[in-house]
């Protein structure tokens, strides 16, 4: 939902018709118990009509996050009463991280059972679910490396200061996405090595954690250390990627995020948490995982002061993303699709 709107639409090419909410920005406080069932009675009436129209359906889930309890004790959701109602098959695909898991297990495989095709974009997830795994795949054609001139061109855009190395963290402001880990790491460099550095951070500000950026925001200027802030549009993302000298994603949990084989498609070293959850960067390989705060500012201190490490680990992320295009990842699903329909006609 992140890269498609509600409603009918063309994407790449292809007509997608997106159904659902943004949990983040949708302006409806989840808090208001009562509107909670009848949303599920509205999600049902909808999805029953909206399923008549289609032969398969890809369920981005978990899908419960307004109301947990009606899936873990009733053990219904609105779009797999409509689903069986139809008898529309189903692909499920979870891409939540392993802390949902552990919280919303009940809930979690309460949905799963309506679907004839499971699947995870988290290794680690599809392990502990005991589904599929098809990870998150990326578009080489539109996240791919710049030529020096196009660079130059995309930092004189966005106002990035000459001699610095821009470490880049493309993520909604929440406290799960960690902006804060990652000032806690600068602040274990010397003052010297943050001199070095210019962050960019990207991603939208939701009203309910404008206390968190503000905190994250101050004790970086305390620190001395030169950073932007940016929204940019989706199709821009990888003049962004391309302007940074390391990518970085300090994250609490995530289930294989979007940003990782982008950054990588585009050539870029990536430091990250092992709380992502991210198999496809091997340690000192294609990237770094940090195991604290302690091992991400050793990780960036190393890159800061080494151009070459930064280039070798950056030409080895694209080869790994190479191997992730979408193209690659929907043949998998089309088989799942075509099972499903099988599945569900036999």
């Amino acid at each position: 939902m992140s890269r498609v709107p509600r409603g009918r639409s063309i994407y790449e090419g292809v007509p997608v018709h997106c159904f659902g909410v943004d949990v983040h920005s949708n302006p409806v406080r989840f808090s208001l118990a009562p509107l909670k069932v009848l949303r599920e009675v509205n999600d049902f009436t909808s999805l029953t009509e909206l399923f008549k129209r289609f032969d398969v359906v890809h369920v981005h889930a978990p899908t419960f996050y307004s109301y947990p309890a009606l899936y873990s004790k009733l053990g219904i959701t609105g779009w797999g009463l409509a689903k069986r109602l139809v008898k529309t098959p189903a692909v499920w695909t979870f891409h939540g991280h392993l802390n949902l898991i552990a919280r919303y297990a009940q809930a979690i495989y309460n949905e799963m059972k309506y679907a004839e095709e499971k699947t995870a974009v988290s290794k680690e997830a599809a392990k502990a679910l005991g589904v599929e795994w098809i990870p998150n795949g990326v578009n080489t054609q539109r996240f791919k490396p710049l030529g020096p001139s196009e660079i130059v061109e995309a930092k004189r855009r966005f106002n990035v200061p000459e001699g610095k190395v821009v470490v880049l963290m493309t993520a909604r402001w929440v406290p799960r996405k960690g902006h804060d880990i990652l000032v806690e790491a600068l602040t274990k460099l010397s003052e010297a090595e943050r001199i070095k550095v210019y962050v960019m951070f990207v991603g939208p500000l939701d009203v309910g954690y404008i206390k968190y950026h503000d905190e994250v925001v101050r004790r970086l200027v305390k620190l001395g250390v030169g950073y932007g802030e940016f929204f940019v549009k989706f199709e821009d993302l990888p003049l962004v990627y391309n302007v940074c000298d390391v990518f970085v994603h300090p994250a609490r949990a995530e289930g294989d995020p979007l940003v990782l084989p982008e950054a990588m498609a585009c050539g870029k070293p990536c430091v990250i948490s092992s709380s992502c959850s991210y198999s496809r960067i091997i340690n000192g390989v294609n990237g770094f995982v940090a195991n604290s705060v302690e091992g991400l500012s050793s990780y960036l201190r190393v890159l800061i002061h080494d151009e070459g490490l930064r280039k070798s680990l950056g030409k080895r992320a694209l080869e790994t993303a190479l191997k992730y295009d979408w193209a690659r990842i929907n043949e998998l699903y089309m088989k799942l699709y075509l099972r499903a329909l099988y599945t569900q006609r036999h």
